[in-house]
């Protein structure tokens, strides 16, 4: 009878009594290794499946003020104005304003909405200049769904949060 290694019991096992002290030993012994990787822009250790560190992430991409409305565009036609609008989003969350319509104060579901359609302007525009918080509205969808079809008109609306 031979000693296990993990617990010291007897066993007739050559090494281990049972599966479980042989999983305990091999993981002691042989830890699984993270695979790392270098971040493209400083270069410092990350995990392999992420491309930039936390820090150059929210710099390089989160704030996208000096880029211009060319860059993205160049997805399928449908898709163009996607991600100007996904950071307008990120930009009205990040902004403090309350999540609520400013028509008519509805909470539970709210869209982001450009004054100035995205497709008026320039393709040299910064994207600073189109996602500016003077061009957002915070609108619940049928109000949205209103101003777009002519229903509300802007002014009316800043007459209405002024209430």
């Amino acid at each position: 009878m031979v000693k296990c290694k993990t617990c010291g019991k007897e066993t007739k096992n050559p090494k281990f009594c049972s599966r479980s002290c042989s999983a305990i030993y091999t993981n002691k012994h042989f830890p699984k290794r993270t695979k790392e990787g270098n971040c493209r822009s400083c270069g410092i250790k990350i995990h392999s499946s992420r491309t930039y560190c936390k820090k150059c992430f929210k710099h390089d991409h989160m704030v996208s003020d000096d880029r211009t409305l060319e860059y993205y565009t160049y997805k399928k036609k449908y898709q163009i104005n996607s991600q100007v609008r996904e950071l307008a989003r990120r930009f009205i969350n990040k902004s403090g304003r309350p999540l609520i319509c400013q028509c008519c104060l509805y909470d539970k579901h709210i869209n982001v909405c450009h004054i100035k359609p995205i497709s008026t302007f320039d393709m040299n525009t910064k994207i600073s200049v189109i996602n500016s918080n003077e061009n957002l509205l915070i609108l619940c969808p049928n109000c949205h769904w209103e101003l777009d079809h002519g229903y509300y008109v802007f002014p009316m609306i800043i007459a209405s949060q002024a209430q």
